[in-house]
């Protein structure tokens, strides 16, 4: 769903997954979107470090990160 999209049906809050980026030292968020936080915890296949991001009306918030 395009951002406009998700504006006017109002399809908030969404998740997205990021991944800890060694090289530049922050996280690099995958531009995929996700319904629920579950889904986009699922979404982490390959060994590493992650974090997933809720984003709403007033901005992005990161919950708490995890391993795999």
């Amino acid at each position: 769903m395009r951002p406009f999209e998700r504006r006017a049906a109002a399809a908030y809050p969404y998740f997205k997954l990021a991944v800890w980026d060694d090289l530049f030292c922050t996280w690099k968020v995958i531009p995929k979107a996700h319904a629920t936080e579950g889904a986009a915890r699922r979404a982490a296949r390959k060994p590493g470090r992650y974090v997933v991001c809720r984003v709403d009306e007033s901005g992005k918030t990161e919950l708490g990160p995890f391993t795999i």
